[in-house]
Formats: C-alpha cells, structure tokens, sequence
C-alpha cells in the first residue's frame, strides 16, 4: 500500500481536512478517515478556520447548495498537498492518483526537503 510504502523509511503523518464543517461531525469525520487507514487524522473546524487554511495552501471548493436542503454536493481538490516538518508548503501531487507516481513524486519532494536542512 503507498502509505506503507511512505512511512517505511520517513516520519509521515496523513492527514484529512473537512470541507464541509456544518456536516461533518467528529464522529463523521473519524468513521471516513478510519475507512482508510486507523493511523490517519481528520481535521475539522468551523468554516471560517477551514477557509483560513485552504486559502494559505491553495484548496479550491465549493458548496453546491441549490435551496435551503441539506443534501447538496461538495466540490473540492482532490490534489494531496505535502506540508514539510514546519508545516510549510513543499508540494502538491495532482490527479490521478497511481502509486508508483505518488511514491515518486513524494520522495523527489523529500529528497528536496532533506537536502535544505
């Protein structure tokens, strides 16, 4: 699996960012997040603080919303942006997603990052 693949020789930590605050609940967030991995984070926030973040990294999305319902979609990035150890910007991989260029992208950015400290 690619996150084996990642963590085997790096101190990785992945990590889901809600964009849809006024439904994903906690206990949402963490059953979704667990579907893919136990080690993996959810992220969560009120509106304002997600689009504080996704502003700073560059996540586009939007919410669908066409009456007062609360069954609307949710349109969003679905680019993994790789954030180094002070939580700086290193890179962002673009669909789609395949493993092999997932594990080359990841590690050509590592090799980046390692190489600056």
């Amino acid at each position: 699996d690619t996150y084996k693949d990642m963590t085997d020789k790096n101190n990785v930590q992945i990590i889901f960012v809600s964009v849809d605050p006024s439904r994903d609940t906690t206990e949402k967030l963490a059953q979704y997040v667990a579907f893919f991995n136990k080690d993996f984070i959810g992220l969560g926030g009120n509106l304002d603080q997600v689009q504080s973040l996704t502003r700073q990294i560059g996540v586009a999305f939007f919410h669908d919303v066409q009456d007062d319902s609360e069954n609307y979609l949710v349109d969003h990035s679905a680019s993994i942006f790789l954030l180094d150890p002070k939580a700086r910007m290193a890179g962002k991989i673009s669909p789609p997603h395949k493993k092999e260029q997932i594990l080359k992208q990841f590690n050509q950015i590592r090799e980046f990052i390692d190489a600056q400290d």
